[in-house]
């Protein structure tokens, strides 16, 4: 009875084993990710500077993607695909801005006469395939259907919600979205209705309560009649 017992035990240990290594190994890189964040990511910004300066550090980043990179989302649910995307799109963003360094703006990484071709560009492997961050942005909205995503998405810009000083996890990915949500909807000049008569700071036009008949409404750039804002309403 007793080696009976040990032998499935040993059986399911090593089926536990074989089934796992990918979510470990993802588990493991969002808690190194998270502690990189929490090191150079200040509420003034990255400290692209310092990271640079720590070869140990940016060698730690390259690994993290690699897993990032590797994950096979089929094999997650969904809030940990969510999770997954969005700190697969962070980090490449950092890690671009980090090897490139552009003194500016990471535009000035993009080619030819499209100023915004660094982001339409082929230079990311995942899922079996190259992607670009828009195709991974993409993917994020057409899959989940959450508004909240264009507050988690950093692309190393001033008019893009600042990134977290932390990773992105399953099981507090819905809190830490709408934390996103509501600190960049408050922040000043995050909300802009552009009229004949100028600028304005204002969200109660998002409640929808009535619509703008001149100009535009702009949340970090974009108008916001292309965004899905139900979802946001019920959460500011």
């Amino acid at each position: 009875m007793t080696l009976k017992f040990a032998r499935a035990a040993s059986a399911a240990i090593v089926l536990a084993l074989a089934a796992s290594p990918a979510s470990a190994d993802l588990a493991s890189a969002t808690v190194a990710y998270g502690k990189l964040l929490s090191q150079y990511v200040t509420p003034r910004g990255v400290k692209y500077d310092a990271w640079r300066a720590s070869g140990t550090d940016l060698k730690k980043l390259s690994e993290i993607l690699m897993v990032f990179r590797s994950t096979e989302p089929e094999t997650l649910q969904p809030s940990e695909r969510k999770a997954l995307y969005i700190n697969l799109y962070n980090a490449k963003i950092l890690d671009v801005v980090l090897i490139a360094n552009p003194r500016v703006s990471i535009r000035e990484l993009s080619k030819g006469l499209n100023p915004s071709e660094i982001f339409s560009r082929d230079g990311l492997s995942f899922d079996q395939k190259m992607i670009s961050l828009n195709d991974l942005e993409k993917r994020l909205r057409d899959e989940f259907k959450d508004p909240r995503i264009h507050f988690a998405i950093n692309c190393a810009s001033k008019s893009c919600p600042p990134i977290r000083p932390n990773a992105y996890v399953a099981a507090s990915i819905d809190d830490q979205l709408d934390e996103a949500t509501r600190k960049y909807l408050a922040s000043p000049g995050a909300v802009e209705v552009i009229t004949g008569g100028g600028k304005t700071t204002i969200v109660n036009l998002l409640c929808r309560f009535y619509e703008p008949k001149r100009g535009r409404i702009l949340i970090s750039g974009h108008d916001y009649t292309d965004l899905s804002l139900e979802g946001i309403q019920s959460r500011i």
